[in-house]
């Protein structure tokens, strides 16, 4: 059966499992994948940008919501001039002057904070583009990207869960153990092509030879 929705994916569970009864613990085994997914996963479509302003001397900012990881830490130190702050370790941060204040240069995590080093002197703007919690299944939210793109690291997961619960049907849990794990090196490969083409480029046929060229890319 096609797989697109959470009551499909529910039902194909069942199916599976031959037990009409596991309703409840279907959502288990949904929650327990997505569990997994958080945590291997950082696709393209988990990228967010958030933006906020720093307070002057306020060494810490909150975590953005659903915050998985940080792509990149831009602030703007004024007339549109954008610096990068570099990540660092709480160790190496506690190694710097604590109390002191100026333009930042690094960040670190401490507990759901970002820590900024040294602390701001100034309410400088920042953008942080990270990964981001992609949207759990349920009854009100019935499907998400990762359903709608691979189905089959879905169902592969719950099948692994089912089995786990209620031994392995029918001989096939190393069949799903595989199928998961292939899917999800699939998933991972094929982001990283799209993210690492090569742009292709043009050539304006009629500014050849004409000692300059009009060139394009496709990125």
């Amino acid at each position: 059966m096609t797989v697109s929705t959470y009551a499909e994916l529910k039902t194909a569970i069942g199916n599976y499992a031959a037990r009409g009864d596991l309703t409840d613990r279907a959502d288990e085994f949904i929650d327990k994948v997505e569990a997994k997914f958080r945590r291997r996963l950082r696709l393209r479509p988990m990228e967010v940008t958030t933006t906020g302003a720093m307070v002057a001397d306020t060494p810490t900012i909150p975590l953005p919501t659903d915050f998985l990881q940080v792509i990149s830490f831009i602030f703007d130190i004024g007339s549109e001039n954008p610096r990068k702050l570099e990540f660092i370790t709480p160790e190496q941060g506690d190694a710097l002057e604590y109390g002191s204040s100026g333009t930042p240069r690094w960040y670190t995590f401490v507990g759901q904070a970002i820590r900024i080093y040294p602390t701001p002197d100034s309410a400088y703007d920042y953008t942080i583009r990270h990964y981001a919690k992609f949207s759990p299944l349920s009854a009100s939210n019935t499907t998400n990207f990762l359903l709608t793109e691979y189905p089959d690291a879905y169902e592969y997961g719950c099948y692994i869960e089912a089995c786990a619960y209620l031994g392995d049907i029918g001989g096939q849990l190393q069949v799903w153990v595989q199928g998961f794990e292939t899917t999800m090196a699939e998933i991972k490969r094929s982001d990283r092509c799209e993210r690492n083409r090569t742009p292709t480029m043009h050539f304006d046929p009629a500014l050849l030879g004409a000692g300059s060229s009009n060139i394009e890319t496709d990125s």
